[in-house]
């Protein structure tokens, strides 16, 4: 009767985590409004798009494809995104990586996701998500020179 109950608790631990753990599989989640979704353009040497985007109210998760559309191989990345709520603007946050490669011609898929957990920042509510757009701010490459997006301040 002790494992029983012992694995009847780890069970529904389980499954009262598993619902907040990646809000990307949510079956609630919902193509996000046209527009919504989208990328500054830098003249950086690389192109940036968005696929599947999927919105659930504060959530959002997306799939980004990274193209190298210069001549040397992409070893680092970073893209920053800026996201914009009913009552909250200017969230902004970035995502990146270092050791990969990426060829002149190759693309890379990269997962996205953020938001707020309850929809809430600091205990105030955030609404749901209006705007994101993304921006290649730095790429790294093989032979250990970079391309950095200039400062606009």
């Amino acid at each position: 009767m002790k494992t029983f109950t012992t694995f009847l608790f780890a069970v529904t631990c389980f499954l009262g985590l598993s619902g907040h753990a990646g809000h990307a599989n949510s079956a609630s989640d919902q193509p996000c409004d046209t527009g919504s979704f989208t990328v500054a353009d830098n003249d950086a040497p690389a192109r940036v798009t968005v696929t599947d985007a999927k919105c659930n109210g504060a959530h959002w998760s997306a799939k980004l494809v990274l193209t190298n559309t210069g001549v040397k191989v992409i070893t680092g990345y970073e893209i920053a995104n800026v996201e914009t709520y009913e009552h909250k603007r200017n969230v902004r946050s970035s995502q990146g990586e270092t050791g990969g490669q990426i060829r002149p011609g190759e693309s890379k898929e990269i997962p996205a996701n953020g938001g707020f957990r309850n929809g809430l920042s600091y205990g105030k509510p955030t609404g749901s998500l209006r705007r994101n757009v993304f921006r290649l701010t730095r790429l790294d490459f093989a032979d250990g020179t970079a391309w950095r997006l200039k400062s606009t301040r």
